[in-house]
């Protein structure tokens, strides 16, 4: 609950400086959590508390009122960052504890609701392909893939979204399982991607 209240104060702060007071917020933040020392502090619990700072920074923004001249400048403000952002998911993913990989994922997707450039994050979302196999990763799984690959700017990427066609395709045989196991959720979940690619990318499926 602390935490919870820490990382919205400090992403409401965030919103309100990063376009002129404090451009480099996200970069910041991140520098101080991996240089900083905090007595009594593991570093399993540091990264926990750096990803849910980093997911409630673009939650905040979704929901914050402002024009849209001035929100669209907070939001290249925050994506400034989006570099550091990208290479700490990168490691903590590889990072093999199963809480961090699940912070992770779920941070992820909440950036990738900013639109980033998709020929940025592909390797992010490749991962994402593989952790959606595993049900403790499977929400935040998929909500990072349809994040990444359906936002209005991914019909930008047309090659990025061919790549990630066999992926989407392999899913079909985990379909199949999930109507045998009648797993709802399953079902649910990967017929959102594989539809999602018909809907959002019927072009290229035609092609």
């Amino acid at each position: 609950m602390v935490l919870t209240r820490s990382s919205t104060a400090l992403a409401a702060l965030v919103i309100h400086l990063v376009t002129q007071d404090w451009p480099n917020a996200i970069n910041d933040i991140i520098h101080n959590f991996q240089t900083v020392d905090f007595p009594n502090v593991s570093i399993e619990n540091k990264c926990i508390a750096l990803l849910e700072i980093l997911t409630v920074i673009p939650e905040e923004y979704q929901t914050c009122r402002l024009e849209k001249a001035q929100k669209r400048e907070v939001r290249n403000g925050i994506k400034n960052g989006c570099s550091s952002v990208l290479e700490l998911f990168l490691q903590l993913l590889n990072s093999g504890q199963s809480s961090i990989i699940e912070k992770t994922i779920k941070s992820l997707a909440s950036w990738l609701a900013l639109e980033l450039p998709l020929d940025q994050t592909k390797q992010l979302i490749d991962v994402c392909f593989e952790t959606v196999k595993n049900s403790k990763y499977f929400d935040g799984s998929v909500d990072a893939i349809m994040n990444g690959l359906y936002s209005p700017s991914s019909h930008q990427y047309t090659q990025t979204i061919f790549s990630f066609f066999p992926n989407i395709i392999s899913l079909n045989s985990l379909l199949d399982v999930a109507i045998q196991a009648q797993d709802q959720e399953a079902l649910l979940g990967y017929s959102k991607i594989i539809c999602g690619l018909g809907e959002n990318h019927c072009r290229l499926v035609l092609r």
